[in-house]
């Protein structure tokens, strides 16, 4: 509304800028007179953006491993997060969760099964924001192989053959060669995703005695060998 004196207009349907109007009056001898006003319209204040809640990665167990620490966290673009809240949505076994109002929570006691929890966070002015994490336990796998370390020919005059079985797959195994003091002599690492591999050694370089050769598994298992190098 533009107010001059006594005369009115309405404006409407402005966006954010600046605007001058021009007030015109004319009097009963045609003689006239003039006035402006300026209108200055500004942005809307920006509304609160919701805060981001982020309940972590899909997290997978073997039993007889059964519990994990929940992996979630929060933002706000424009305040801060002021309470964590967890719930478990759906459950296919038994489990305990332990401070629900901690961001990252301990869930543990759990069975087999299929298990989502959902994380909720609220920012400083009451808005919240949602997410969830699926948390999958699996039954003990029992496997028909066997950490084993077979080595030939023994005695070997130039080329070793270890012939590694292993009761895991998808882990680490370590060779090493070390002779009868305990100094080493060689090491590998391999990354194994079959139950049973074969490495090749060359003894060549070796003088002729007696060495050590140990396998180390991804549980920390150990098993060794002796060898005789002529």
């Amino acid at each position: 509304m533009v107010n001059s004196g006594n005369a009115q207009a309405s404006a409407t349907g402005l966006v954010q800028g600046v605007y001058k109007y021009e007030l015109t009056v004319t009097d009963n001898n045609g003689a006239t007179g003039k006035d402006t006003v300026q209108v200055t319209v500004n942005a809307a204040a920006n509304s609160n953006i919701p805060p981001v809640a982020n309940a972590g990665p899909d997290i997978a167990l073997v039993l007889p491993g059964n519990a994990t620490s929940l992996r979630g966290s929060g933002s706000d673009a424009d305040g801060s997060i002021t309470t964590y809240q967890w719930r478990i949505i759906s459950a296919t076994g038994s489990y305990q969760l332990s401070s629900p109002n901690l961001a990252q929570p301990l869930f543990s006691n759990l069975e087999q099964g299929v298990y989502e929890a959902e994380l909720t966070v609220t920012d400083n002015v009451g808005a919240t924001g949602k997410d969830t994490v699926v948390i999958t336990v699996a039954a003990q796998r029992i496997s028909a192989w066997k950490n084993g370390l077979k080595i030939v020919p023994n005695p070997v005059e130039t080329i070793l053959t270890a012939a590694v079985t292993l009761a895991d797959i998808n882990s680490k195994i370590v060779l090493v060669l070390t002779d009868m003091r305990g100094t080493k002599l060689y090491q590998e690492e391999y990354f194994v995703t079959e139950p049973a591999i074969t490495k090749v050694i060359n003894m060549r370089k070796y003088a002729a005695g007696m060495y050590i050769l140990t396998v180390i598994f991804g549980d920390g298992e150990k098993i060794s060998r002796k060898v005789a190098k002529m």
